[in-house]
């Protein structure tokens, strides 16, 4: 991942660790990158007009894919993106894309990431390293309700390679703050090179071969407007 990428995920690891304490000391660390990259990440208010020229920008390229928190979030994103390339967090472990579309992953569960940033002050993020530590509260198991948020946010952000593009229709959510994160004035993206019938294929074959059928037979019958025989 891209240096703002690596930046971003730690910051997240140690809003975690803060509001949660240490699970285990083998993954009690933070993450280096070693790409030579900067990358960027902007967080981006949810309207219709951003949507839109993502969209336009975006969708004939196999460089970028668009993730949602859950599955049942899906339908109602490819309204109005119209790439094959749309993904929840759990279908898009194991890929990476040069650059991800992030879709009001916080703002559609605004309560249970409110419940995640509760407490959690900026001085409690400084420093470069975690220190081993359970969590104040032993008997707070908020954790095990609250991980697979902490986990998927995780998960989407790490599935960057370089750009991040953050919509979220909550743009001062609590969490997002103590990301420190600020909302952009204006998307920074240029028109993406359109990818040619041979890289859609390619891809279509990639994400077959693990086992993402769905978005590769969305390639196959949107893109490449090839159709399987009846029998």
């Amino acid at each position: 991942n891209a240096q703002a990428v690596t930046t971003l995920a730690n910051q997240l690891l140690k809003i975690k660790h803060a509001r949660f304490g240490s699970i285990d000391r083998e993954t009690n660390f933070l993450v280096q990158s070693c790409a030579s990259q900067s990358g960027s990440v902007q967080l981006l208010a949810d309207k219709d007009a951003t949507r839109r020229e993502l969209n336009t920008k975006t969708r004939g390229s196999t460089q970028f894919a668009v993730l949602v928190l859950r599955d049942e979030d899906k339908a109602a994103v490819r309204q109005q993106f119209q790439t094959p390339l749309v993904f929840s967090v759990h279908e898009a472990k194991g890929l990476e894309y040069p650059n991800v579309i992030m879709v009001d992953m916080v703002s559609g569960q605004r309560q249970a990431f409110a419940e995640l940033a509760q407490g959690v002050q900026p001085e409690d993020l400084r420093g470069d390293e975690l220190a081993y530590r359970r969590g104040k509260d032993k008997t707070d198991h908020t954790l095990e309700l609250f991980k697979f948020y902490v986990n998927a946010l995780y998960v989407a952000i790490t599935r960057v390679v370089e750009n991040l593009y953050w919509v979220e229709s909550d743009t001062s959510h609590p969490l997002l703050q103590l990301l420190e994160l600020h909302t952009a004035e204006s998307l920074m993206l240029a028109q993406a090179k359109l990818s040619s019938q041979q890289e859609w294929a390619q891809e279509a074959r990639r994400l077959e071969l693990q086992g993402k059928q769905e978005q590769a037979d969305a390639i196959r019958n949107n893109v490449l407007k090839t159709q399987k025989p009846a029998w």
